[in-house]
């Protein structure tokens, strides 16, 4: 408890100690800016290329966030791995930092630790990231889970000139995650994002920049059982659309998908690539700006070391588009944000055996097979409308969006294949009101959902009749109707909030925010309910 209580102190101030001395230099009406409206008004603010954070506004010195937050879930419309009663607890400060005329820094810290009541499924962190998944087959093993999720950010924008700049950002995450019941899994996730690049003003109303990406991730997992020795645990090795094969968990030793007598295996995933950023002032009232992004993949379940088995290899590609077109009134801001994004993956694992000469260990690979065939397509287009905004604190926002995700694949276990295609989509509608006084504000919000989807949950074929000893692949029908049933269902959903801040110093305006939501399904056959509900309690403060 003592080292929790260092972590939320260190976040929560670490940030205020930093900007301390600017702050105390604000006037008391830049305490009301809205950290979203500032970054919103800028969207190079939040492009890949770290150049770009010399785009904040000369009358901004800082603008800083740390808040303090508890969330509790409950209701049994959730994933086939996710909790149906959890509790996340956390802290976090963000800032941007005008150091001097030509350098501005941005950092964020965050940390947040959830528990979860009866899990199973994935046994990773996130199961939509890798290539393939470690699935429970049914529901008799769910347990509680734990986590906790350390994220550092820190970036710098330098102008060299007035018309070119340049930029850093990186990016660390680390997680903890455990699974308390048998078939138990202790994960560690390293997640890396480091890119640098530079932006160029070539004519008075056209900016240009480019940067690199580099992403890296290793999520190590660890399975072992403490309970009943004689129970057999045989999860499904998935490689798509819960599809593939079961495996027996053993503990004495050797090395497979679930055991490994070295220790944890890691799933290892690497990103290379860069991305393109054009702004057009085509106004002094309206700004189009466009950033486009490339990112080569390869990854692999396996250590890589020579000794050690590589059990599968992947590679693919993730392309991205976002485009933010903004028009400023004198008494209103309008935003349109557009994102697209292609996910392609393919999977292959590997055909190889062991060979054992003088307690060494030689493992010769055959070739390889292809597993899976993915791609996913999302899209997601927004309007946010900032009413009489003074000095970046609105009377209104008001929001309007849509979001559609469609994702086909193909799992080989061969002869045999599963084709899946699914497809959801959402459209919402929210609108923020603030009530301003001199030294205070409430402020009260409301957002509205429908969402729905459908497709082929599976269509299963074969490429050639099997042979008679062909070992038959599994399928968890389990995960798989629930998994599709919670994406397609039929749903509506309602966010209710609000809030109260106040100026408590010519530095400091202290906040408190109560917000709750509630998500109804309809025509449910698989999963264990048709609500969900969230409640979030948010303390902090802006300086």
């Amino acid at each position: 408890m003592k080292k929790l209580t260092k972590i939320i102190v260190i976040i929560l101030f670490g940030g205020f100690f930093l900007t301390a001395n600017v702050a105390a230099q604000k006037p008391a009406t830049d305490l009301w800016r809205d950290f979203d409206c500032v970054v919103r008004s800028q969207a190079w603010l939040t492009a890949s290329n770290a150049s770009g954070l010399t785009r904040l506004s000369d009358s901004i010195s800082s603008v800083s966030i740390a808040e303090i937050f508890a969330n509790k879930d409950n209701g049994n419309f959730v994933n086939y791995y996710q909790s149906d009663n959890s509790f996340t607890f956390g802290a976090q400060t963000e800032s941007y930092y005008r150091l001097n005329k030509k350098v501005v820094l941005y950092g964020k810290v965050d940390y947040k630790n959830f528990t979860g009541q009866d899990m199973g499924g994935s046994a990773f962190i996130n199961p939509d990231y890798n290539a393939f998944d470690i699935v429970e087959l049914d529901g008799s093993t769910k347990g509680e889970k734990n986590m906790e999720n350390y994220n550092l950010i820190g970036a710098a924008g330098i102008s060299l000139s007035s018309r070119l700049s340049v930029g850093g950002k990186f990016d660390y995450t680390t997680a903890n995650y455990a699974k308390h019941k048998d078939l138990r899994h202790k994960n560690n996730f390293l997640d890396l994002i480091a890119t640098a690049g530079a932006s160029y003003q070539l004519i008075k109303s056209v900016d240009i920049g480019a940067n690199y990406i580099y992403h890296r991730s290793v999520e190590g997992i660890e399975f072992k059982t403490y309970g009943n020795k004689d129970q057999i645990y045989s999860p499904l090795i998935d490689f798509g659309a819960f599809y593939g094969r079961t495996e027996l968990f053993s503990t004495t030793g050797g090395q497979s998908y679930t055991n490994n007598s070295g220790g944890k295996m890691p799933v290892f995933n690497q990103f290379n690539g860069g991305a393109l950023q054009v702004n057009w002032k085509i106004t002094p009232d309206w700004n189009f700006f466009n950033e486009f992004s490339y990112l080569a993949r390869r990854g692999r379940y396996g250590t890589g070391a020579s000794a050690d088995i590589i059990f599968d290899k992947n590679d693919g590609s993730v392309m991205d588009y976002s485009g933010t077109l903004s028009f400023t009134q004198k008494q209103n801001q309008h935003f349109l944000k557009i994102n697209l994004n292609r996910d392609r993956l393919t999977n292959w694992e590997n055909v190889y055996t062991v060979n054992t000469v003088n307690s060494r260990k030689n493992i010769i690979y055959y070739g390889d097979n292809q597993v899976l065939d993915r791609n996913k397509f999302t899209s997601g287009l927004e309007y946010t409308g900032e009413l009489k905004p003074q000095n970046y604190s609105p009377e209104w926002i008001l929001k309007a969006g849509a979001n559609y995700s469609d994702r086909k694949q193909t799992v080989v276990i061969y002869p045999f294949f599963r084709k899946q295609d699914v497809n959801f989509w959402d459209a919402y509608l929210s609108a923020d009101k603030r009530f301003n006084s001199k030294i205070q504000q409430f402020d009260v919000s409301l957002q509205l959902l429908y969402g729905a989807g459908g497709g082929d949950v599976k269509n299963d074929g074969l490429y050639v009749t099997p042979s008679p000893d062909s070992r038959l692949p599994i399928s968890s029908d389990y995960n798989l109707y629930r998994e599709y049933e919670y994406l397609t269902a039929k749903r509506i959903a309602g966010d209710i909030g609000c809030g109260y801040s106040r100026i408590i110093n010519p530095s400091v305006r202290a906040y408190v925010r109560l917000e709750y939501g509630l998500t109804k399904a309809f025509n449910i056959t698989y999963l264990d309910g048709s609500q969900f509900g969230s409640a979030k309690l948010s303390i902090g403060c802006n300086f």
